[in-house]
Order: structure tokens, then sequence, then C-alpha cells
């Protein structure tokens, strides 16, 4: 009777196990990925037998050598994520799905082919589940990073970055609100809207997590914005506040991140040397995967400026002349006007005043058409400083007179001030939590270093207390082997001279009984002789002899019979004795 009931046990577990690992499988498929040498073997070793359980060990296989692929081999990547939609078409898994096309817009995106990107995010986008927010916010920042990377539309940007960070921050996924946190630092650092680029970046320093680069890149924005706002000593202090800004970040898996990265390094506390290997990584990486046009200027002008500060002008003109050229090429406005500027500052320092003028008029069409904000006041100031300075050097006084006071009237505008009140108001607030944060981990470590001192005090005592007993129970066995052994040696000595007193004994014995002997000896073969000389005599008369004399004989033997017989008794009772 019990037969049946265990096949039907087992059956229905087979079919739960089937459905356990068809709901979890995709699970399987978002969990830590295994080591790119075992993901390979995965792949590439796992029978494409179509397989429930064949798929799940190739969809986590294809996430991480997809992802490992972006940084070097496209193609490959490519046909990995086109197998991973098979896969997911073949079962209609939709996370599966997701994953693919995912990692099908990052091809596209590496290659710099925008409406293909766009085409495959809003595929994955179909396949979002409304119980898995992770994928949402996934879905969300891609698209964002998208918008600013390749289409450089801020506007749009900033919208999927805030509808990322909205959903991130009601399920409480910190990864994507510090990822959400960084690029809305960037885009408002772009927009020339600091209190924003700093509230954003405070928020990406103050949540702590496994991507402690964003945090370290953070602070390098930080200190670029004080340093654009004239505020170099708030800059300085952040910058000698933390070695965190000497963040190297060559271990990152996302090259656009890597390119991003140096970009903000290259124009932080780098020196000249430092900068110059940032731009170098940066180009590589913008070579090797067809980035947008974009980093390559972005790169080549924050170089620029490092050389101009630096007071290389060869250099820096060398630099800034590219972007122009690379600008103008492009049809990109802001790099046009933003590198005018520096060039007619280089040949003002140069003494090439007439080559400055010239590059001072193109910077300013070009601030025509731009919209007012205080970067461009502080731009426009810098500008018709320029000019006068110029003019000046010419010995046109009445224009230099002109510019000059059209810069001076620009330093007093309102804005700005309150602007910088509003920052250091910000900066000083953020130091303060940092001090109390700093005050609170000392006492923290205070209270693990004086826990660790009792622990190792204790563990101290204990080896301490451990040594002594086995100090003690080694002396004791030490001792008791010491005692044994004299004892034992006593007794030897003592089995030694009882050896000696028997073998001196033995010895005397041994003499004794060998003197007896001899005299035993000489005696039975005295006897012995004097019986056969009779006998001699006697079996020499023969039948001669008279019956006197053989009585005689008679009488002598048995007399001599009987002396031989009483020694012999007399030896054997003695050895009795």
């Amino acid at each position: 009777m019990k037969i049946p009931q265990i096949k039907k046990s087992s059956i229905l577990l087979f079919f739960w196990s089937i459905f356990f690992f068809g709901n979890m499988s995709d699970f399987y498929a978002q969990s830590d990925t295994p080591s790119i040498e075992k993901a390979s073997n995965l792949w590439y070793n796992t029978s494409e037998n179509d397989t429930l359980f064949a798929g799940i060990k190739r969809m986590r296989a294809g996430i991480s050598i997809a992802s490992y692929y972006a940084n070097n081999q496209l193609d490959s990547l490519m046909n990995i994520a086109l197998e991973m939609k098979r896969i997911g078409e073949k079962f209609n898994k939709k996370r599966w799905l997701f994953h693919a096309n995912q990692k099908i817009s990052k091809y596209y995106f590496l290659k710099n082919e925008v409406d293909s990107c766009l085409i495959y995010l809003e595929r994955a986008k179909i396949n979002i589940e409304k119980k898995y927010p992770y994928l949402k916010a996934w879905y969300l920042s891609n698209i964002a990073r998208a918008y600013s990377t390749l289409l450089n539309d801020i506007e749009q940007a900033e919208h999927y970055y805030l509808a990322c960070l909205q959903v991130a921050e009601t399920h409480n996924i910190d990864y994507f609100k510090r990822f959400a946190y960084f690029g809305l630092a960037d885009i408002y650092h772009k927009k020339n809207d600091y209190l924003k680029a700093l509230n954003y970046c405070f928020k990406t320093v103050k949540l702590k997590g496994k991507r402690l680069d964003r945090q370290k890149i953070a602070l390098a924005r930080i200190a670029l914005i004080y340093e654009e706002l004239g505020l170099k000593e708030y800059a300085k202090d952040i910058y000698s506040s933390t070695n965190e800004l000497f963040y190297k970040p060559n271990n990152d898996d996302d090259p656009i991140q890597k390119v991003k990265n140096y970009e903000i390094l290259l124009t932080g506390p780098a020196s000249l040397k430092e900068a110059k290997a940032y731009f170098d990584k940066g180009i590589s990486i913008i070579d090797s995967i067809s980035l947008a046009e974009y980093f390559r200027l972005s790169f080549l002008h924050k170089l620029g400026h490092k050389y101009q500060e630096n007071n290389n002008y060869d250099e820096a003109l060398k630099y800034f002349k590219e972007c122009l050229n690379r600008a103008q090429k492009n049809g990109n406005i802001p790099y046009q006007q933003t590198t005018y500027l520096p060039l007619a500052q280089i040949y003002l320092k140069k003494g090439e005043f007439t080559l400055s003028l010239k590059n001072c008029r193109q910077a300013e069409q070009f601030f025509g058409k731009t919209k007012k904000s205080d970067g461009y006041n502080q731009c426009s100031y810098e500008l018709y400083k320029t000019f006068s300075k110029n003019f000046e050097n010419l010995g046109q006084l009445d224009s230099a007179l002109h510019y000059l006071r059209k810069s001076e009237v620009l330093l007093n505008f309102s804005n700005h001030a309150e602007l910088t009140k509003a920052v250091i108001s910000q900066y000083l607030k953020f130091k303060e939590e940092q001090i109390n944060e700093i005050i609170k981990i000392k006492k923290r470590n205070a209270q693990k270093t004086a826990k660790m001192a009792a622990i190792n005090r204790q563990k101290f005592n204990y080896i301490i207390g451990l040594i002594l007993l086995f100090t003690i129970i080694f002396s004791s066995i030490f001792v008791t082997h010491l005692r044994q052994k004299n004892n034992f040696n006593k007794q030897l000595e003592n089995n030694n001279q009882e050896l000696k007193l028997k073998k001196d004994n033995l010895k005397r014995l041994n003499e004794d009984l060998n003197n007896k002997s001899y005299v035993v000896s000489h005696r039975i073969h005295t006897e012995l002789i004097s019986i056969i000389s009779l006998g001699k005599e006697i079996s020499s008369k023969g039948l001669k002899i008279s019956e006197k004399d053989l009585l005689n004989y008679y009488q002598l033997s048995s007399t001599k019979f009987r002396i031989l017989k009483d020694y012999c008794k007399d030896i054997l009772t003695q050895k009795h004795d």
C-alpha cells in the first residue's frame, strides 16, 4: 500500500522542483556572476540542448562574459547577447530577454550608434516586470547615460536620472541611488547650477557602499566647482583633506565610467605628469571602443588648461588648437566658445597681441549667442580683461579703458555673490557633518580598540596561564623522570654489585670444585688402577692360581671396591649438603 504513495510523492516533488527552478532561474542569472574562466567554461562547454537547466547555466555565464567582452571584444559581446536573446525567447523568460537586450544596447552604445542603442533599450523596457524594480532602475540609468553621453541631451538625461532616483529611493536600492546622484551632479555642473551639483555631489559622498570610486570622483568634482567659483582655498582644503582623491580607476568594468573618472581626475589634484597619464589612458579607451567625440574634445580642452596653469604655453596651444579644429569640424559650439578665450589668454602671455585680439573677437561672437548665467558672467569678465590688456599693450588706451569698465561692472553682479555665500554655507555644513562623522568613527574605533585591547589582554592572560601550566606539567614530568632515572641507576648499581659478589663467589666455588674434582679423580683413579692391577694379576695366573690366593685377591678387591663405594658415597653426600 505504501509504494503508490511513494510514487505519487516523487512525481509531485519532481514537478515542484521544475516549478521552483523555473521561477528561480532569473535569480541565478542575476546573482553574483562566476569568474571569467569559469563563466567561459560554462558558456562554451554546456550542451546546447535547449533544456531549462542548461539555459540557466548559460544565462549566468553569458551575463558575466558579456560584461567582460564590453571592455575589448565588441563582436564577441554581440554574439553572446544574441545567443542570450535566443535562449530567452525559447523559454519565454522576460528577465532573460531584458538582460539580452541590455547587452545588445550596450554594444551599440559603445559603437556610438545612437538609434540602435535606444531601440534596444526600449525593447528591454518591454520586458520589465513590475515586481522587479531593480530592472526598472537599471533601464532608467542606462537610457539616462545614453542621452547624456551619446546625444549630449542633458534635459532628457536629467529626466531619466530623476526617474531612476525616484525608483531607487522608493525601493532603497543604494547602487542606483549613487548612480543617479553622480549623474545629476554631472548634469547640473554642465548647466552651471552649482548649488544642485554640489548637493548631489555631497549626497554621493555620504552614501557609502561598494562603489567608493564615485564618492572619490564626487569629491574631486566638488573641488572643481569651488575652483570655478573662485573659492580656491576651499578647493585646496578638499584636495588636501583626503587621500581618496588620488583614486586610480584601473579596475572599473565600465569603459564609459573609466573615461568619466579620468576626465574628472585629469583636472583635479593631479600633477602635470599624472594629468598626461590620465589623458593617454582616456584617449586609448576612446580610440579602442569608438566613444562619442564629446569625450575627446573634453580631454583635449582639460589637458590644454593643465598646461596653461603650469605656464607651458606651447603644449597648451597644441591641445587647444586640436580641440578647436575638431569642435569646428563637428559643429560643437560650446567647445568653440570655451576654446577661443584660453587661446586669446595664451597669445596675450606670449606677446602676440593681434592673434590674441582675433581670438577674443571670436569668443565674443559666441558669447552673444549664449544663455546668460553666473558661468557666463565669469567668462565674460575674463574675456573683457583680456581685451583690455591687449589694447593696453597695443597703445589703444580708449579701447582698453572701455573693456576694463565692462569687466568692472561684471564684478558686482549680485547673483554670483549670493551663490558664493550659499556654496560656502553648504560647504561648511558638509564639513561639519564630515567632522561629526569622523568623531563618531573615532569613538567607534576607540571602543573597538578598547574592546580589542581587553580581548588581547584576556588572550595574553590565557596564553601566560597556559605557558605556566605547561611549565609546571613539564617540570613535574621532568622531575619524576629524573627520580625514576636516579632510582633505576641506584638499583642498577646495586644489581651490579650483587652480580660482582656472585661472580666472585662463583669463581671461588669453581676453584674449590676444580680442586675437589682433581682430588676425587686422583683418588678414584688410584683405586681403579689397584683394582685393574689385581684383575691383571689374576688373569695372568689363570688356572694356576690357588684357592687361597684367589680368596685373598677377592678380599683385597672387595676391600678396594668398598673403599671406592664409600668414597663415592661421601662425595654424593657432600654434594647434597
